[in-house]
């Protein structure tokens, strides 16, 4: 395991705020990343694949789970993917910015494969079983944070949505919501009908009619905002479900009129 120097404090700034965050160490390490997230996915057999590697993969932190929208993971990304980290740990916009460069060492660390989103976490009980990190030490031997830099979300057409942009920040411009002006985001427990939070995708189109769908926890605090009317962008990360794709934003910072 390569050694982690701690050089400096600097003050960051998480996903759309202008609020400064709690500083925290930044780290570098000796020598140049030498894997890609490409290589890493390559490594995956059914069942899940432990790394035996001792590779290092720089990367940028692109979700936050300051709104509540995403819950105990952490996604990363290079120019060649994006994977979910379980990281099983609370408040990560603490530790990991939006834009972060952060270096991943995914050594002892099992990556697995569901509904087309690469994972990375501990190999559970049964083979085939992947669980939460769930331990802070642990998760800093394989994360070294660095700067911050802006984001870049890549920038893609509803059509142009497909299997290799699973877990990577997308922006998709030009889209309207149908219920633009009624419908909320999702329904918050004080707002359900059952007292519990309810999660709700809903319809995004672009101007060709063609549709992706934008999910969100009943669990976030923008749950109950009303979905925008006219003409946005739309950032977050892909994922894949039984009707097709769908985005996951970090909060409404993530939506902007055009």
């Amino acid at each position: 395991m390569k050694k982690l120097i701690p050089i400096l404090l600097l003050l960051l700034y998480g996903c759309g705020y202008n609020d400064s965050d709690p500083a925290r160490p930044v780290e570098v390490l000796p020598g140049q990343a030498d894997a890609t997230m490409a290589d890493i996915k390559a490594l995956y057999v059914q069942g899940g694949t432990t790394v035996t590697a001792n590779a290092l993969l720089k990367c940028r932190v692109t979700s936050s789970d300051r709104s509540g929208n995403f819950y105990r993971t952490l996604f990363v990304e290079d120019e060649t993917g994006g994977i979910e980290i379980l990281t099983g740990i609370y408040d990560t916009h603490n530790d990991y910015l939006c834009g972060q460069v952060v270096y991943l060492m995914p050594q002892g660390l099992t990556i697995n494969r569901r509904e087309g989103m690469y994972q990375m976490g501990i190999r559970g009980a049964e083979h085939w079983q992947l669980t939460y990190i769930n331990n802070k030490t642990l998760i800093d031997k394989h994360l070294a944070v660095e700067h911050k830099e802006p984001e870049r979300p890549l920038p893609v057409r509803v059509s142009e949505l497909d299997e290799g942009m699973v877990g990577r920040l997308v922006r998709i411009a030009g889209v309207t919501f149908p219920n633009g002006g009624t419908a909320s985001w999702a329904v918050s427990a004080a707002r359900s009908s059952t007292g519990y939070p309810e999660e709700k995708e809903r319809e995004a189109l672009d101007l060709y009619g063609r549709s992706v769908r934008v999910r969100t926890s009943g669990y976030a605090s923008f749950a109950d905002s009303i979905l925008p009317v006219g003409e946005v962008s739309v950032t977050g990360i892909v994922h894949k479900g039984g009707a097709g794709y769908y985005l996951k934003i970090r909060d409404l910072h993530d939506v902007a009129e055009l």
